[in-house]
């Protein structure tokens, strides 16, 4: 558990596993993120027809065994979650092969950004992936995305690789 610093946030943040009771009230955190990627990547991202996360697809990510759902609650309530997944790097003979965890998603409402959460949900992703004897830990944001990008570089993640793309169509 964590308590905050912010003014707006004097309660404790706990951070625990996602329940399956917990599906509701992720929907909107889902919905949020996504938008947030609509907005700035409107040719990758488009509006959900139904539900952000299928129940199924929320279940299997709580069920594990290579995947955690993590949340942030705060005075009841759900206030960020954090997705991970384990994958096992392989494939060419020259590849060193390992066990790799990675951040799927991470998102904190914004009315309580800056206040420790989202660095409490990485220590916890850091936590997990070393539990599932992960060799490293990893994490891919958008370019756009700066917030997040310092916040990643502020605990400790630093630029591995770059994907770049180029529009043909």
């Amino acid at each position: 558990m964590t308590t905050d610093t912010a003014d707006t946030i004097a309660a404790p943040v706990l951070i625990r596993h996602a329940v399956v009771a917990d599906y509701e009230e992720l929907c909107p955190l889902f919905a949020a993120l996504d938008a947030q990627h609509r907005i700035a990547r409107p040719d990758q991202v488009r509006a959900a027809d139904s539900a952000p996360r299928t129940r199924e697809q929320v279940d299997s990510l709580i069920a594990g065994p290579h995947t955690a759902l993590l949340v942030a609650e705060h005075a009841g309530r759900l206030v960020g979650f954090a997705t991970l997944a384990l994958h096992q790097r392989m494939g060419l003979p020259i590849v060193v092969p390992a066990r790799v965890a990675a951040v799927d998603g991470l998102f904190v409402e914004p009315a309580h950004r800056r206040a420790g959460i989202g660095r409490a949900l990485l220590a916890r992703a850091r936590a997990w992936a070393q539990a599932k004897d992960a060799r490293t830990i990893e994490i891919s944001t958008h370019a756009f995305n700066q917030d997040a990008l310092r916040l990643y570089e502020a605990t400790g993640y630093a630029t591995a690789t770059r994907r770049l793309m180029a529009q043909i169509a």
